[in-house]
């Protein structure tokens, strides 16, 4: 597709794919923000992963 349409096709993918990539991105930082916030209240405050049980 070339021309005028194939311009605008163009840059439509582009700003779609640019769109998709940042929430993607602030999804991803979301669930590691979360699983992280997770980890520090469920594990207890003296765990050490060495000590013998």
């Amino acid at each position: 597709m070339g021309g005028v349409a194939g311009v605008s096709v163009l840059a439509a993918a582009r700003a779609a794919f640019d769109s998709a990539l940042t929430t993607t991105a602030y999804v991803s930082a979301g669930i590691v923000l979360a699983a992280a916030v997770l980890a520090t209240v469920l594990v207890p405050r003296g765990f050490t992963v060495t000590a013998a049980h």
